[in-house]
């Protein structure tokens, strides 16, 4: 994903092998500054990745968010 020329709005989900699970997706930003200059080539996007891994019977959650600034369409 953070390495894709294109980053259109979408979500991708997987299994880790050993008992975790991840989850990617990308949006628009909540920028309401953003949206205001409709004229702009640019856009805001967000990049969240969750993972929960699963260790000692104890699930543990990582949440990582980014933003990346792609030009429109």
């Amino acid at each position: 994903f953070l390495v894709a020329n294109k980053l259109e709005q979408s979500s991708a989900q997987g299994l880790l092998p050993d008992q975790g699970r991840w989850n990617v997706s990308v949006r628009p930003a909540d920028n309401s500054a953003a949206e205001a200059s409709l004229s702009s080539p640019w856009e805001l996007k967000e990049v969240a990745m969750e993972l929960r891994v699963t260790e000692a019977g104890r699930e543990r959650v990582v949440e990582l968010k980014t933003l990346r600034l792609v030009k429109k369409n």
